[in-house]
């Protein structure tokens, strides 16, 4: 295990507290008046949700928006420029890959809309956050390919948490405290990273 990652375990184990990253306050989302009208309730986006993620051509998923008769993706880098834009999809869409590799360590901003009754119906709405996530840099790729070979459920936990992907950072806990049932250090960091946010 190399001695950065060491050193981090040791401190939270010191401390028994996680901290919240950086990155997850600058993907929380901002809000934006250039996203259509406020009178209609946009449908929900679902995945990925103010996050990072592992895969370069993530899955992008969101729920129905009743009367829908089709749907279309924008995704944007974080300067507002167009990265991509689906086909127009059918109404019983609900999901899009992404058709081409994105930018390690980049952060994302996507929209989806529909079209009901003629109308687009954008989400988010122009009254939430903006839906973002960062595609995990190849450094802590690299890193994270090192730790699942230690197995380490600790080790991996506070990666995770440290890289701003509390649900992988959460269930690594959970696992903690199923084979440790009697450790407070591992309930502590189960409590502690679901209070860091961001865990729906």
């Amino acid at each position: 295990m190399p001695a950065p990652t060491r050193d981090e375990i040791a401190q939270v184990l010191l401390s028994e507290r996680l901290e919240q990253p950086a990155i997850l306050k600058e993907i929380g989302g901002q809000e934006s008046t250039l996203r259509g009208s406020t009178n209609a309730q946009p449908f929900k986006l679902t995945y990925p949700s103010r996050t990072v993620i592992v895969t370069v051509r993530p899955t992008l998923k969101w729920g129905e928006a009743p009367g829908a008769s089709s749907y279309r993706v924008y995704v944007n880098d974080q300067a507002g420029h167009e990265v991509a834009t689906s086909v127009d999809l059918p109404s019983e869409s609900t999901q899009w890959i992404f058709p081409k590799p994105l930018k390690r360590g980049e952060i994302y901003v996507w929209i989806v809309v529909a079209l009901i009754d003629g109308r687009e119906i954008v989400s988010p709405g122009p009254s939430s956050p903006e839906m973002t996530f960062q595609v995990l840099s190849t450094r802590s790729l690299q890193q994270l390919n090192q730790l699942q070979k230690t197995r380490s459920h600790l080790a991996l936990g506070v990666f995770y948490t440290t890289v701003g992907m509390p649900r992988e950072a959460e269930r690594e806990f959970q696992e903690l405290v199923r084979l440790n049932p009697n450790s407070k250090h591992a309930a502590s960091l189960l409590r502690n990273v679901r209070s860091l946010g961001g865990i729906d």
